[in-house]
């Protein structure tokens, strides 16, 4: 199967026929349901499907074709925002992380943990649009913002924020893509 996640909901393509994954809840509002995909990662291993969407994540597990759903806020309570999850990875540890908007990384093994960007840049963490995990140190996640290119520390919960001003002059911001084909090579899409 090919897994689409698209502005219009999940998409599964069988080679012949495009078919749109639902799913709700005795007719609760489920994550899936917000309609925008932002990211997908596919656990082949674990037979699952993570979706980073508008309201969340949502995990499809693939056996049984449920869904679970992640939020990342609560409406009302101060310091959240609109909990929109925007990228999702999984490292070589087996941690699931997820970019959400307006609170940095979360990652996720047996329980949800936050790390919020405690350096309060100005618009730092416009969104948080892919993760990778550095190709020679297991600790390092190389982030795709809509800053530019941050590293995260996963031993220290530390952000680094590179010069965004390389020597040619040319400032490097939206990063919508990283691809680390080597441990010393760095390949940036950008706007």
């Amino acid at each position: 199967f090919v897994w689409l996640g698209t502005n219009r909901g999940l998409f599964c393509f069988d080679g012949t026929f495009f078919r749109k994954i639902t799913h709700s809840k005795n007719g609760e509002f489920s994550a899936l349901d917000a309609g925008k995909i932002n990211d997908l990662f596919l656990d082949r291993e674990k037979a699952q499907l993570w979706l980073a969407t508008e309201a969340g994540a949502s995990l499809l597990d693939l056996r049984t074709e449920t869904f679970t759903d992640h939020v990342f806020y609560e409406k009302g309570k101060p310091g959240f925002t609109d909990g929109e999850c925007t990228a999702v990875f999984k490292d070589r540890q087996g941690v699931v992380w997820f970019g959400v908007q307006g609170l940095g990384l979360v990652s996720f093994d047996t329980a949800f943990r936050y790390f919020p960007n405690e350096l309060k840049k100005p618009g730092d963490f416009t969104g948080i649009y892919q993760i990778a995990q550095d190709a020679s140190v297991d600790s390092i996640l190389w982030l795709a913002t809509g800053t530019g290119l941050t590293r995260f520390n996963k031993a220290t919960g530390a952000y680094f924020f590179p010069d965004r001003k390389p020597p040619d002059g040319h400032e490097i911001s939206l990063i919508l893509t990283a691809l680390f084909p080597t441990k010393d090579k760095i390949f940036l899409g950008s706007t």
